[in-house]
């Protein structure tokens, strides 16, 4: 439906936990139209709301990029988004989707071995500091 309505000149992305499913359907879109990022800060808080923003929230944070292919990089939108990435104090690391998710589960799983989660909302607050330990995103 998004595709439907965006115009052809479009960056589409999103900020998901997973990648696979949706860098599939991004992959049906016809070639010369909108171009799907997928994207995943790996940022977040305990508590939401206005009252709880935080304008450092991004910084030094990994923000996972996943194209459909590695070409779509090299598109104009691609360099602008991961430019908005940089100017948010997000750290850019681009991947394939499968190595997005395996990555991902493994560190929500080691995480929760650790008993420090007791929730899957609580996923994104602990990542950043298995990043290290992975060497992921690099």
């Amino acid at each position: 439906r998004v595709k439907a309505s965006a115009p052809t000149h479009a960056l589409i992305t999103d900020a998901g936990s997973t990648k696979q499913r949706i860098i599939e359907r991004a992959r049906e879109l016809p070639a010369g139209g909108s171009l799907f990022l997928g994207g995943h800060p790996l940022a977040g808080k305990e508590r939401s709301g206005f009252a709880h923003a935080d304008a450092d929230l991004f910084r030094n944070a990994c923000y996972a990029i996943v194209p459909s292919s590695p070409a779509d990089m090299e598109d104009e939108r691609a360099k602008a988004f991961v430019r908005l990435v940089n100017l948010i104090g997000a750290l850019p690391y681009v991947m394939d989707a499968v190595s997005h998710d395996v990555s991902a589960t493994e560190i929500r799983d080691d995480i929760r071995e650790d008993d420090k989660l007791d929730r899957d909302s609580d996923v994104p607050q602990e990542v950043a500091k298995y990043i290290e330990k992975y060497e992921l995103y690099r």
